[in-house]
Order: C-alpha cells, then structure tokens, then sequence
C-alpha cells in the first residue's frame, strides 16, 4: 500500500479504504476489457483518480481555502453616520474579492466601555483574525486592545483613537476640522458685533468629540468678545440636538451663534418654530445642513453657516487595510483624511460620489439626516452601499501616498 504523508490515525485508515476500494473498481473493469496491469499500478491509479476527484469537489481548492474572520466592534449604532459606516464596511466585504475570503460578524456593544471590552474579548475568544472598531473611549479599552494584538489580532479603530500602541487608525483629524469651522464661527460673529454663543457637544468622552472640543476653544481665543452662554448635550442625537437647544435658547433667548458638531437644521427648525432668524452655525456634514447652505435659487436657505467634513469611509478603510495586513503587507499605522471645510462654492448636487457629487436630492434620493461624505479615494463604495449595506462599487481604492490631502505614518 502507498505512504500517505501528512496524513494520520483515523484520516489514513479511511484514506486506504477508499484507495482499496477504488482499486478494485478499477481491477474489475481491467479484468473484464483484457487489458494487463500490475496491482501496483491498479493502486497507484486509484489514488490519482482519489487526488483528481478530490480537487474538483474542492477538497483543497480556492473554495475550499479558509477565511479570515472579521468582527466589526461598535459602541454607537444610533444615529445616522454610524449606520453608513456600518453599511459601507459590509458592502465592501461583500464585494469582490473580499466575499470570497472574509467571514464577517458585527457586534454592537453600546456606550458602555466595560461592555465593549467584554465584547472584543469574545471576539478573540471566538478566533477573529481582525477588528474593526469604533472605540467608546480613547483609554479604556486599550489593555483589552493591546492582550488582542497580543494574541494576533489585527485591531483597527475609527472615529476616534486609541492609547494602545499596537492599534492602527483611520480617521480625520478632528481637531483642525472644529478649528477651521470655529474660527470662521467666531470670526463672523466678532464683525457684527455678536458676543453669545451656545455650544451643543457631542458623545462626550469619545476622542472625536475631545478634539473638536479642544479646536473651538483655540478658535475663542482668536475673538475675546465671543462667550459661550450655555453648554448643553446633544449626544450626537438629532432629536436630542433639538431638545437641548430649544432649552438652551429658553433660558438665553438672545443667542446669536450655535457650535455643534452638526445639527444645524435641528437649530433652524427650533429657531423658526420660535419666529426667530437663523443664527450663525458652525454645521456638522449632514445633507440637511449642506443643502442650507445652497441659494435659494436651488431650493436651499443661504444659510449663514459652514459645513464641516465627516468622512463616513473610515470603516471601510480599515476594512481594507486589516485584510492587507492579514495578507502580509505593510500598511500604515495611523491615517489621516483631508477634512476640508465647505462653504456653498464647494458643493455639488449629484448622485456619484466618485464624480463629486457632495450633496443629494431629499427626498427622494437619500433620507432625511444622511451624511453624504460616503466616498474618498482610499474607498470604494458608493451611494447605494451606504443606504443599503449592499455592493456598489464605484471605484478601485488607492492608497494614501496617492490622494491629496491624505497623511500616513507607519
């Protein structure tokens, strides 16, 4: 009987039955045709016809080939922006090549980091090869992070960074983006002559939301006259972006400009309801919000406000780059994407993102609060993916060496 290495035990005895039985498969039919043959070779054809028939059922082909195991950790699912990301991170792990190669889990923890973390242990308990997380907090997960890295788990976070050394990070930087929109709040504000401001703030504790904090505040230096008269939370909730306005516009009825991360409609909407003008504000990325800022001419307000970015594409960004690394390649550490800010001569009504479009008919062709920053370069989704979580492929992902705006440490 042939050897059959790498083969042991239980898996050999059944191994050398098939081949016995093939065998004399093929020793009868060499009987009855009359044609001469050893039984050595009658044994050896038998487990060339086990190999061949083997290969062809996917024994140990491409189909056959083991997948990567992807879980995507998320804190937040509640509002709209979340629910994209989520979107186009499954889109693209439908999609060719990675459908063939990805098993893909999603596990929503909650705004609780204890939860999180016992989230993300399960995970690596049930032998995920990669993580894709929106952290709930910058420092407490990290020990669970770092016995993750620990183990051979890629971890990749987005929408907020990290301590843990060993963690890559796709994301914006949020700091820059609340500075450059802050400054031009205040700046407006200080020439007509306006000193109150009411600050809405976001998931407060979440790294995002400390950064943008920390860029309004180096933008009040620039006007002195500016004063913040209210801080209320919004939780980056839209109906509680109204709730807390309309009680901060309740005890301070003279307001004259809102900063919040975004939620600028929510702002109009309780100021018209009030038979008040809209005031300055500082708007977030939502589609709502840019079609404000369009000319009435083209069914928007003039809105006095500028439109930051909020890039949904972080997720799928390290979608794709935990698989390269999985793979073997280098990849980046730490990504950084352009966060433009957005007055009404950079806005472009469409439905291909690939093509520029940044703002989108509503209603009709995407919902009330959608978030329209759902493609850059590095991405390759499209609108119908980040409404639907099914494929919509509009481009091939480049890397961020190859996109303007884009920075990258390794």
């Amino acid at each position: 009987m042939p050897a059959t290495p790498g083969i042991d035990g239980e898996l050999a005895s059944v191994y050398n039955s098939l081949i016995n039985r093939t065998a004399r498969a093929i020793l009868a039919l060499n009987l009855r045709s009359g044609i001469a043959m050893s039984l050595g070779r009658v044994v050896s054809l038998a487990a060339v016809v086990l190999l061949v028939v083997g290969c062809a059922s996917g024994g140990q082909g491409s189909t056959g080939a083991k997948k990567f195991k992807v879980a995507v950790n998320l804190s937040l699912t509640d509002n709209e922006w979340q629910q994209e990301a989520l979107n186009l991170i499954k889109a693209e792990a439908a999609t060719p090549p990675y459908d063939g190669m990805v098993e893909l889990r999603v596990d929503i923890a909650g705004q609780d980091a204890s939860k999180q973390i016992q989230t993300l242990e399960n995970e690596v308990a049930a032998g995920v090869n990669a993580v894709i997380m929106y952290p709930v907090s910058p420092t407490a997960l990290s020990p669970a992070i770092t016995k993750a890295c620990d183990q051979g788990v890629v971890v990749f976070v987005y929408g907020g960074a990290v301590t843990a050394p060993c963690a890559h990070f796709v994301g914006e930087d949020f700091y820059s983006e609340a500075y450059n929109k802050s400054a031009w709040l205040v700046n407006q504000m200080a020439s007509k002559g306006f000193t109150n401001l009411v600050v809405v703030r976001g998931f407060v504790g979440n790294e995002a939301e400390n950064e943008q904090e920390r860029g309004l505040a180096a933008a009040l230096k620039l006007q002195p006259s500016v004063k913040v008269v209210a801080t209320v939370d919004g939780n980056w909730d839209l109906g509680k972006i109204r709730t807390a306005f309309a009680s901060a516009l309740a005890s301070h009825p003279d307001i004259q400009g809102v900063w919040l991360s975004f939620g600028c409609d929510q702002v109009y909407q309780v100021l018209q309801s009030k038979g008040k003008p809209m005031v300055f504000c500082t708007g977030g990325a939502t589609n709502d919000e840019r079609r404000m800022l369009l000319p009435k001419s083209q069914g928007g307000l003039d809105a006095p406000m500028v439109s930051g970015s909020a890039s949904v594409t972080p997720g799928e960004i390290g979608f794709i780059l935990a698989i390269q690394k999985l793979q073997g390649k280098q990849v980046p550490k730490r990504v950084i994407l352009p966060t433009p800010a957005h007055t009404v001569a950079d806005l472009q009504v469409g439905t291909d993102p690939a093509k520029g479009a940044n703002v989108y008919e509503t209603p009709g062709v995407v919902p009330a609060g959608f978030w329209p920053d759902i493609w850059n370069p590095m991405a390759e989704q499209g609108l119908q993916a980040a409404l639907t979580g099914k494929p919509d492929k509009v481009s091939d992902a480049k890397p961020c060496s190859e996109v303007s705006g884009c920075t990258q440490t390794f």
